[in-house]
């Protein structure tokens, strides 16, 4: 027992030294780009949104032609999933408009981060743990985003951080907490949706007895029908976020999605370099620079079919991660202006999910934390490179 507690004790006191320094970090780059790290952003949609319950509107009072607003019925609508609105929601009663989204988005990545940790080093490998935590979390094209709290940014950290621990319940078996979370990431980003086949995955791999899911099935269910309800209050329709009716999509040919998308954004996943012609490629790259662990997965991949070690729930998260790419690859577009490809960023608790059944966290081999420490690196001057 006192041999557990002080694993416990380490376990804990690494986590927060972890913590405070990736904080520092973040903080200093956000200074660095000009922004408050811990101040409101002018991009706070989520925030007019829960401020607009507070008053028993679902509609914005005015237009702020800054904000990507759905116009429907005259009126202006918040055109995101409303999950991100609810931690404002309670944040407003204390600092009204003035949110403190830069601080929230850096608690999303702290949270992913920390869980991924926890999950790693519970049999005391805490330096290994502490580099796959930051190697899934922070060397990616999220890396970016963790510096203003801007709408589209705390949607993606909160869905990220949602469907991470999503990942990392169910493989400890705990399928009422996994998926909870699965459903909250929904109502961030609904093409998370697809990470319920790598969580279902690993509930089953982990032989969770199926009466056992019932609780969590029933949560996500009735958070869904929330979903569905509130969508319907809005628009009319149970399925419409309210994404199809931003001025940018109702004024396109193709609209929303569409396979005449698929050419050009297949292209820009798997071709895209960072710079063209000695200039910074403003919108986007291919999503193995964007989010090198999928290097990494490859080799991974590569390796266990060769040994014959691929389990059946590592193959569905495999599916799973192709099926949402190639939905994001029907989108208009992969975002506007950006370093990295930040959708795709959305696929690594898949990768996630393939990795915690592979037993490589017990170990980092040096070509992993060299490809990693130049991830970082990169991303942190490809965050300046954007926000200055």
């Amino acid at each position: 027992m006192d041999k557990f507690h002080s694993l416990t004790a380490r376990r804990a006191g690494a986590l927060a030294v972890a913590l405070l320094a990736w904080m520092a970090v973040l903080a200093l780059l956000s200074r660095l780009c000009g922004y408050d790290p811990f101040g409101t952003s002018a991009y706070n949609t989520y925030t007019l949104q829960a401020l607009a319950w507070r008053e028993g509107r679902t509609w914005l009072s005015q237009d702020y032609p800054h904000l990507e607003l759905a116009i429907f019925g005259g009126r202006y609508y918040v055109s995101f999933p409303p999950v991100p609105s609810v931690p404002l929601f309670l944040l407003s009663f204390f600092c009204g408009v003035n949110t403190p989204d830069g601080l929230l988005v850096k608690l999303y990545a702290l949270g992913a981060f920390s869980g991924i940790y926890w999950w790693a080093s519970r049999r005391g490998r805490i330096g290994p743990a502490l580099f796959w935590a930051s190697a899934f979390v922070f060397a990616s094209s999220l890396l970016p985003l963790m510096l203003i709290g801007a709408v589209w940014y705390q949607a993606q950290l909160l869905a990220f951080l949602c469907t991470v621990l999503a990942v990392l319940f169910a493989e400890r078996k705990r399928p009422t907490p996994s998926l909870i979370l699965y459903a909250l990431a929904v109502g961030c980003r609904p093409f998370n949706a697809v990470a319920g086949l790598a969580v279902a995955a690993l509930l089953w791999h982990r032989r969770v007895p199926w009466k056992k899911w019932i609780p969590g099935v029933c949560a996500g269910l009735a958070i869904g029908l929330c979903y569905g309800l509130y969508n319907l209050a809005r628009f009319g329709s149970f399925f419409e976020f309210g994404h199809n009716y931003l001025p940018e999509f109702t004024r396109s040919e193709h609209g929303q999605f569409s396979l005449a998308y698929f050419w050009d954004n297949a292209k820009l996943v798997f071709t895209g370099m960072p710079f063209v012609n000695g200039q910074f490629a403003q919108f986007g790259f291919n999503l193995f620079l964007a989010n090198p662990i999928f290097l990494l997965l490859a080799v991974w991949v590569v390796a266990d079919i060769v040994r014959r070690r691929v389990r059946p729930a590592q193959v569905a998260a495999l599916v799973a991660m192709a099926a949402q790419l190639f939905l994001l690859m029907l989108h208009k577009s992969f975002g506007g202006f950006q370093f990295g490809l930040r959708y795709t960023a959305d696929l690594i608790p898949c990768a996630l999910a393939y990795f915690v059944l592979s037993g490589r966290h017990r170990r980092v081999r040096w070509g992993e934390a060299a490809l990693m420490a130049a991830a970082l690196a990169f991303f942190a001057i490809g965050a300046l490179c954007v926000h200055i």
